[in-house]
């Protein structure tokens, strides 16, 4: 993203305050979501970062998708 935004505005200063606040993220990312996967063909290994949360109910922002269809149903009849 910061690549992306830096192509588009020439905007090199914003380096200075974003890339500290990148690798800060970075860093919790590698250490809260990576894991690492081996292929099985190559049995080289890689490391793999992932989205997820621990939490069992859906997210607010997405509530009929993450809800089965039929309690769906009911809750919006």
């Amino acid at each position: 993203m910061l690549s992306d935004y830096v192509s588009a505005t020439n905007d090199t200063s914003i380096l200075t305050r974003a890339l500290p606040l990148a690798e800060k993220e970075l860093a919790w990312w590698v250490t809260n979501r990576t894991l690492t996967v081996t292929s099985p063909y190559t049995n080289n290994s890689y490391p793999l970062a992932r989205y997820a949360v621990n939490n069992t109910a859906p997210r607010p922002e997405s509530y009929l998708e993450g809800k089965p269809f039929g309690l769906c149903r009911r809750l919006i009849s």
